[in-house]
């Protein structure tokens, strides 16, 4: 590790294998280890980080154990939590815990001095079980470290990808609001460290402040998301919103009902401002998954999953926030799936000669008519071993030979094709003839 990971890592209750600690923010950088790849769940993405805005705009003093209990899931780690940095009367550097999930909960609200690597001390409060691999996140404010997000692994053979740190800079970028909130409420529930750590990085929360990181939480969202206030404009929108609205000039500011007829006809655009014009008069949150119409603005179907919840905005009023992910490509892609295996059907179904697929695991999974009488009245053809199949209607001996050349075409993709076939057939007692590739 460099100078800059080793100070990261002193944020962890503690130490890591030198090797093994990954460390990413905008400031200090890092190749992380690798674990082999695995799909990320939008789904469950999303619904993180709804519940995180959510939690933030309602009661802020949650927002680092919520935080801490989504990394952990989301990575799939064996500890997460937060720390936070303060400086003591002495000018003492000191790290907090308010928020560990995972097998290192119970030290969740310590404390101690951040100290050097290596310090007996430090050795002497280790918590159990080790740390095998980080990943550790620094937030704050103003260029000042506030403190960091983290994941870590408990066993040795289990790693962190690229795909778990882009997670966790994601879910990382609500800890600085999630203090500056705290500070703002002055809350009274809140863990002294949060407060601690605000007032030293001199995040007093005023309105003004808290507008600017409500904005730029809203503006830098990983997906999409926009925000309607009580007088039903559209006031805050990320990216990813502002290119599905990309049509329609200017956006922030404008009525909501003339946006969104812009974009989707009806009725479908009228379907959507009932669904928001109820959850702001009532809370009650609404959920459409896999919405896809045509838009209106250009001759593209588009697919959404798609939230919207009331939220209390930074001037008490409230408002409606809509997450949003787009499906389109992925849509597409399966319907272009579809299309191809219905191909593939008609062409397998008509095909004027015996067909039969075999899959990875060498067992029968479709047999075309033509072919279908070739197998006899062997019951349940259909999921069946190949092997046991050959052996039903030729033998052990010429089975073998059958199956051997299927488990090399597999294994190898080379074709294969036999010389005419000519043998007598053990479950029908006759001679049979075919050709065969």
């Amino acid at each position: 590790m460099t100078a800059a990971t080793d100070r990261l890592a002193l944020t962890l209750p503690a130490g890591v294998k030198p090797c093994s600690a990954v460390a990413q923010s905008p400031l200090i950088g890092a190749t992380p280890a690798q674990r082999p790849p695995r799909p990320a769940s939008a789904a469950a993405e999303v619904a993180a980080l709804v519940a995180l805005a959510k939690a933030l705009g309602e009661a802020p003093h949650t927002v680092c154990q919520l935080l801490a209990d989504h990394v952990l899931a989301l990575l799939k780690a064996g500890s997460a939590g937060v720390s936070v940095l303060s400086v003591q009367s002495d000018g003492a550097a000191l790290v907090n815990w308010p928020a560990i999930a995972g097998r290192w909960q119970a030290h969740s609200g310590s404390s101690r001095l951040l100290l050097d690597p290596g310090d007996p001390a430090r050795e002497a409060t280790t918590p159990q079980p080790t740390a095998e691999h980080a990943l550790i996140v620094p937030f704050g404010a103003a260029g000042k470290t506030a403190g960091t997000v983290w994941a870590v692994t408990h066993d040795a053979a289990s790693n962190f990808g690229a795909e778990d740190l882009r997670q966790l800079q994601d879910l990382a970028l609500f800890a600085a609001p999630a203090l500056q909130a705290v500070a703002a409420l002055a809350s009274t529930t809140a863990a002294p460290a949060l407060t601690t750590a605000a007032t030293a990085l001199g995040l007093h929360g005023s309105a003004e402040s808290q507008r600017a990181t409500f904005n730029s939480l809203i503006e830098n969202a990983p997906f999409g998301v926009y925000v309607v206030d009580a007088q039903f404009r559209l006031c805050h929108a990320s990216a990813a919103a502002r290119k599905a609205f990309a049509s329609v000039r200017p956006l922030i500011g404008r009525d909501f009902g003339d946006i969104v007829r812009a974009v989707w006809p009806e009725p479908f655009a009228g379907e959507v401002l009932a669904h928001f014009r109820h959850t702001l008069d009532s809370g009650v949150a609404h959920a459409e998954p896999t919405v896809g119409e045509l838009r209106r603005d250009t001759p593209e179907i588009e697919s959404y999953d798609w939230k919207i919840e009331r939220i209390v905005l930074p001037d008490d009023g409230f408002g409606v926030v809509c997450y949003f992910y787009d499906l389109t490509e992925r849509e597409q892609a399966a319907e272009a799936l579809r299309l191809r295996t219905a191909q593939f059907e008609t062409l397998f179904d008509d095909a004027p000669l015996g067909i039969y697929l075999v899959d990875a695991e060498l067992r029968i999974c479709q047999v075309n008519p033509v072919a279908l009488p070739e197998f006899g009245n062997i019951p349940g053809l259909i999921g069946q071993d190949l092997a046991a199949v050959m052996q039903a209607l030729w033998g052990p001996a010429r089975a073998d030979d059958i199956v051997q050349q299927f488990r090399h075409t597999l294994n190898t993709g080379e074709p294969f094709e036999a010389e005419e076939l000519i043998a007598v057939r053990l479950d029908r007692g006759t001679t049979a003839c075919y050709e065969w590739r």
